[in-house]
C-alpha cells in the first residue's frame, strides 16, 4: 500500500508540472481518459481504506475487479496518447512521465489486489 501511495504522489507531482500554455498537441482526450483512470484508482483506494478481516475475501475480489476496470481505463489512456501522437519520449513535456507513473501505479494496485486475494484465500 505504501508503494501505491508513493506512486500516487509521483503522479500528482507530474500533473502539477503540466504546462498550461501547451498548444502544440491535442491532449484533451488523453486528459479525459486519464481522469477516468484516476477515478478507477479512487474506487480501488476506497475499497482498500475499508478493509475488514471478516469480509477480506469478498473485498479482495472487489479490488481485483476494480483493478481490471482500471487496466481498461489505462489502456484507453495509452490508446489516446498514441492516437494523438503525444511526444512520450520528450523529457521537456510531461506526457511520458504521466504514462510511466500511471503504469507504475496500476502495477502497485494490481499487486496489492493479488496479495489480498492470496492472503484471503489462506494456506492451501
Amino acid at each position: 500500500m505504501e508503494r501505491a501511495v508513493y506512486q500516487l504522489v509521483s503522479l500528482t507531482r507530474s500533473l502539477h508540472q503540466w504546462r498550461e500554455s501547451e498548444e502544440t498537441y491535442t491532449y484533451t482526450p488523453v486528459l479525459r481518459a486519464y481522469a477516468d483512470f484516476a477515478s478507477s484508482l479512487q474506487d480501488i483506494a476506497g475499497t482498500l481504506s475499508r478493509l475488514d478481516a471478516d469480509v477480506l475475501e469478498s473485498q479482495a475480489e472487489q479490488v481485483c475487479r476494480q483493478s481490471a476496470t482500471a487496466q481498461r481505463a489505462l489502456k484507453d489512456v495509452l490508446d489516446a496518447a498514441q492516437e494523438h501522437r503525444l511526444p512520450l519520449a520528450d523529457p521537456s513535456r510531461p506526457y511520458g512521465v504521466l504514462i510511466v507513473e500511471a503504469t507504475r501505479l496500476m502495477e502497485e494496485f494490481q499487486y496489492t489486489g493479488d496479495t489480498l486475494r492470496t492472503t484471503a484465500a489462506g494456506p492451501e
